[in-house]
């Protein structure tokens, strides 16, 4: 769990080396991804998606923020994120973030991560469009945020390695015994969507479906066929709305979500759909023992 404190200010010269260690502790652009997995869902971020990946240590994925109204998503933001492993030095160019603005799809508000710097030209660029709103976090930026939340920081601030090894450990460990991926397997937790069945969605007793995964539903289908772990193929139906999946009680109970008192244990999910057999693969996360 990660623990918030009191923030303490870092000298100028005491954050440039601490971005550099930072910077270092990242061997790959795939650790990297799973750092900026954590740290979106630290920032209230759900429903991450990767949509590509390249060998400078760079990807692109989706994310959804829930608003208020989280059965309808009425008020949700979509957020759609670039990220580049780069050296502390090396400064992001204002045609790089005029290159995220072009493909940004409709209806997005744009985040650039990176763990170099942005120009002067780009944050002027990235200001100018309130229509296309693009939001820049810089190297110096991204460690604060990590500071506020926690994340491989200790209390004095001090950055510690291993913390953030071991997150990004954890992230990469995750067991999916029901379809036995194995760090080798050409599937990977990877091709999932990563969504939290909060105590929200268990009190109202309802399954909402990740975005992404709906747009290929087709609309004149008010039912899926839902593969859960080891459990045989259930048919899940769609609400009116077309936002979650309805008569999930019983399913929650048999997946330890919630107890036999009522008690609420909110879990990460991972789903994946597979369009040639329409079905819906969703893994519950273990308990950790």
């Amino acid at each position: 769990m990660n623990m918030k404190f009191k923030q303490i200010e870092l000298s100028d010269i005491e954050l440039d080396k601490v971005l550099n260690e930072f910077y270092k502790s990242f061997n790959t652009g795939y650790d990297f991804e799973q750092f900026l997995k954590i740290y979106l869902e630290s920032v209230g971020l759900d429903e991450l998606e990767v949509t590509q990946k390249s060998g400078d240590g760079g990807l692109d994925l989706k994310a959804v923020k829930k608003g208020i109204d989280e059965l309808t998503d009425l008020d949700s933001i979509k957020y759609f994120v670039q990220a580049k492993r780069y050296a502390p030095n090396h400064s992001v160019s204002i045609e790089s973030v005029r290159a995220l603005r072009g493909i940004l799809p409709d209806g997005y508000k744009g985040i650039f991560i990176t763990t170099g710097k942005f120009s002067k030209k780009a944050y002027e660029f990235a200001r100018k469009s309130e229509s296309r709103p693009l939001i820049l976090i810089d190297g110096k930026q991204l460690i604060n945020n990590c500071i506020e939340s926690g994340i491989g920081f200790r209390n004095k601030p001090v950055f510690h390695r291993e913390d953030l090894l071991k997150l990004i450990t954890t992230e990469k460990t995750i067991k999916i015994e029901s379809l036995n991926l194995q760090n080798n397997s050409s599937d990977s937790i990877d091709t999932y969507i990563k969504k939290q069945i909060t105590n929200n969605d268990i009190r109202a007793r309802i399954l909402r479906i990740p975005k992404s995964i709906l747009d290929k539903i087709p609309t004149s289908d008010n039912s899926y066929n839902i593969k859960f772990d080891n459990f045989p193929v259930t048919k899940l139906k769609i609400d009116k709305s077309r936002t979650y999946f309805s008569g999930i009680t019983e399913k929650f109970r048999q997946l330890g979500i919630l107890d036999e008192y009522g008690n609420k244990i909110q879990k990460n999910s991972y789903w994946k759909l597979d369009t040639n057999s329409k079905i819906i693969e969703i893994i519950i996360e273990k308990d950790e023992k």
